[in-house]
């Protein structure tokens, strides 16, 4: 009767530790124009295990950033294409910019745009929606990465989410391609120079090549979560306080 219970109890914890929480994974877009018969299978779904590093960080900027509604988005690479990742709002305390962080191949990147080039990266999704809607998109070009222009933005990042000491300034891209028949909404940074390694030897000299995919409703979220307003309500914090100076 022991030896049952014993059987019972050890399958019981190997069913249990073999289960695991499948990121949801967000569906292409269909885009038949045509040229392209699309199939309705979506990308295949990516397994993310959630790993708990320990140890201490030499620079811990944990105070520096504030975070707001999580999200997904892809990140493209050569070695594991289109690989979807939770993307997090969030807020520079310092600059006052707002945008998305998420992991990037073995490191976490931050990205983040002014109030004036959120604004312009608003109406290049404007104008991509129109072009999707009216079969405008070209599918062969291989220039349309840029094909809405570009935009300023600044670049936070290091090998885990709670210390990003490398940063730097420079062109966002804003386009579109396609993958496996159907598009996505493009943002694209060649690698710029890191301002910390006039610091630090140890430091990388560039950024990453970043490409970011979105679909339609992933760039729609991204938008809305890390627009001043929004995050303002999602994490509670008054962007406009200022301490007020003694009186003498």
């Amino acid at each position: 009767m022991k030896k049952i219970l014993y059987l019972t109890l050890a399958l019981t914890l190997l069913f249990t530790s073999c289960q695991s929480t499948d990121q949801v994974q967000e569906t292409q877009d269909s885009y038949q124009d045509g040229e392209y018969e699309s199939s309705e299978q979506s990308i295949q779904k990516d397994q993310k295990q959630t790993k708990k590093k320990k140890g201490f960080s030499l620079f811990d900027n944990s105070e520096k950033y504030l975070y707001g509604k999580q999200s997904t988005l892809f990140t493209f690479a050569v070695t594991n294409p289109l690989k979807q990742q939770d993307a997090f709002a969030v807020y520079n305390v310092k600059t006052g910019d707002t945008g998305f962080a998420s992991n990037y191949m073995a490191a976490y990147y931050m990205v983040f745009l002014d109030e004036y080039n959120h604004q312009l990266l608003e109406k290049a999704y404007n104008n991509y929606l129109s072009d999707f809607d009216k079969k405008m998109l070209k599918r062969d070009d291989k220039q349309t990465y840029k094909e809405y222009g570009k935009i300023e933005a600044s670049l936070n990042w290091g090998s885990l989410k709670k210390s990003t000491p490398n940063n730097s300034k420079g062109e966002c891209y804003i386009g579109y391609s396609f993958y496996k028949g159907s598009p996505y909404f493009t943002l694209t940074m060649f690698p710029m120079f890191n301002e910390y390694s006039n610091i630090t030897d140890s430091a990388t000299r560039e950024s990453l090549l970043l490409n970011y995919y979105f679909t339609k409703s992933q760039m729609k979220l991204i938008l809305e979560n890390s627009q001043k307003d929004n995050l303002k309500k999602d994490i509670g914090y008054d962007f406009e306080y200022q301490e007020a100076s003694d009186t003498y």
